[in-house]
C-alpha cells in the first residue's frame, strides 16, 4: 500500500516553501529598486527670505534690587513673591527706618528675609522687575553678527507658545567679553511672559524676489547637481541666500522647470546591487 498522506504532505510543504521564498525575494527587489530611487525636484522661481537663526532671552527694561545703606530690622512684609506693585506702594515696614516705597510698577521676583529678620548693609532685600516693559537678548557667532543691522525685522516663538507668534524688530548689537548679541524690541507680551523665558528668533536679513530657486540638497561646493538628457551633470552655480531648504542659484546654464538631483539620493558608487 501507498503512504499517499505522506507524499501529499511532502508536496505541500515544497509547495508553501516556494511560494514563501517568492514573497521574500519579490520584497527584497521592491526595497531595492524603492532604495535605488533618486529624487529630483524641479527649480522654481519665487521670493527668498534670508534669515539667522538662534535662541534669545527675555528680559525687561527695568529692575529693582533693594539694599539698604545701614542695618535694619524687618517688621512687615506686606507682598509675597510673584504679587505685583504700583509705583509708591508700601511693601516693607523696617523698625528703625522709613517704609519701603516701591520704585516702580512691577511683579516681586524674590524676598529674601522674613518679619523679624535683621538685614545686613548692602543685602539684597527684595527684587521687582518691570513685567510689561520686555526685549530680547539674542547670542549670535562672530560670522552672523555683522549680517544683523538695526531696523531689522523678526520672527519670534516661544517654548510653550508655539501656537503665538510675534514679531520684533533689531535694536542694536553688541559686544561683551568676546561674545557677541543682539537686541530685540518685541510687542505684545502679557502677563504669562516672564524674564528669562527662551524664545527662537529668526531674523530677517535679506527679501528678494523672482529669484531662481534650487534645493539645498542638490548643491555642494557651489555645484548644482541637475538632470539633463536624462543623466546627472554638475553646473558650477553662484548661490546665494537660503532659507534652510531652497537657496537662490543663478548660471546661464540652468533655467526654471530644469531638475535638480537630490544627492542623498544618488546610488553610492560600490553598493551592491
Amino acid at each position: 500500500m501507498k503512504n499517499v498522506g505522506k507524499n501529499s504532505f511532502s508536496k505541500r510543504n515544497v509547495l508553501i516553501a516556494a511560494a514563501s521564498l517568492a514573497l521574500v525575494l519579490a520584497a527584497v527587489g521592491f526595497l531595492r529598486a524603492k532604495a535605488g530611487a533618486v529624487s529630483t525636484l524641479p527649480l522654481t522661481r519665487g521670493e527668498m527670505t534670508s534669515a539667522i537663526y538662534g535662541s534669545a532671552q527675555l528680559k525687561t527694561e527695568r529692575t529693582f534690587d533693594l539694599k539698604l545703606g545701614t542695618v535694619a530690622r524687618i517688621a512687615d512684609i506686606r507682598k509675597s513673591v510673584g504679587e505685583t506693585v504700583k509705583k509708591g506702594e508700601v511693601v516693607l515696614l523696617f523698625d528703625n527706618l522709613a517704609p519701603f516705597k516701591a520704585p516702580i510698577d512691577g511683579m516681586i521676583t524674590a524676598i529674601n528675609f522674613r518679619n523679624g529678620e535683621t538685614a545686613f548693609a548692602q543685602a539684597v532685600v527684595l527684587s521687582i522687575v518691570d513685567a510689561k516693559d520686555f526685549y530680547l537678548e539674542m547670542s549670535l557667532d562672530q560670522k552672523s553678527i555683522r549680517y544683523v543691522r538695526p531696523g531689522q525685522l523678526t520672527r519670534v516663538s516661544f517654548d510653550g507658545y508655539r501656537d503665538l507668534k510675534f514679531e520684533g524688530k533689531v535694536r542694536a548689537t553688541f559686544s561683551n567679553g568676546g561674545l557677541f548679541y543682539t537686541v530685540i524690541d518685541i510687542d505684545g507680551m502679557d502677563s504669562s511672559f516672564l524674564p528669562g523665558m527662551s524664545a527662537d528668533v529668526a531674523i530677517i536679513t535679506q527679501t528678494k524676489k523672482d529669484v531662481l530657486l534650487a534645493p539645498l540638497g542638490a548643491i555642494k561646493d557651489g555645484k548644482l547637481l541637475i538632470k539633463q538628457s536624462g543623466r546627472p551633470e554638475e553646473i558650477a552655480v553662484a548661490v546665494g541666500g537660503d532659507d534652510g531648504h531652497f537657496a537662490e542659484v543663478s548660471s546661464e546654464k540652468i533655467k526654471e522647470g530644469d531638475l535638480a538631483i537630490i544627492r542623498s539620493t544618488l546610488p553610492k558608487v560600490g553598493a551592491s546591487k
